[in-house]
């Protein structure tokens, strides 16, 4: 809810009658090597734990295409994400769009023209990360939830298929 002490009243008045609307904001859902983590509603982070530290990672897109990527870490974010920590990297888009985007952060080495160092990933398509980190990797869930990325992980990232119910009262 973007509710507060403010605007609390108008805000019960306007469920009471039926005049919230329901917004359904895109989530990401992410396994490591079979097992689930928090699904995200902003963005995953997969790369070493310490950013000063290079990312590997072989990153396979939902057509087929392959590329093995460095860089400081791969961020997959929803619409929601696009305004956070992506924003740097990524141009903003809806909550609600069915899609998520990813960004290799710091491409290395520097001019590197990756062919998928931005991508985007629809409804229905898994995006396929292979680590290749040979430190403390990480697969990271809105910065809350981590687990280790270690060389050799396969993380598969889709939409999840439960989206956030966002509660919007009109003003």
């Amino acid at each position: 809810l973007a509710v507060d002490e403010t605007n609390l009243d108008r805000a019960v008045a306007a469920l009471r009658a039926g005049r919230a609307e329901i917004e359904r904001w895109t989530r990401l859902s992410c396994e490591v090597d079979g097992r689930e983590i928090a699904e995200a509603t902003s963005e995953l982070f997969l790369g070493e734990a310490r950013r000063l530290e290079i990312s590997r990672h072989l990153l396979a897109a939902p057509e087929g295409t392959e590329e093995e990527q460095k860089g400081s870490g791969l961020l997959v974010a929803t619409g929601a994400g696009s305004t956070g920590f992506a924003g740097a990297y990524l141009d903003r888009f809806a909550r609600t769009a069915p899609e998520a985007r990813w960004a290799l952060t710091e491409p290395f080495p520097r001019g590197h023209a990756h062919a998928l160092a931005r991508g985007t990933l629809p409804a229905g398509e898994t995006l396929t990360v292979r680590s290749r980190n040979d430190g403390d990797g990480i697969a990271a869930s809105d910065s809350v939830e981590s687990v280790p990325f270690p060389y050799g992980a396969l993380a598969r990232i889709r939409i999840s298929d439960r989206p956030l119910l966002a509660v919007r009262c009109p003003p």
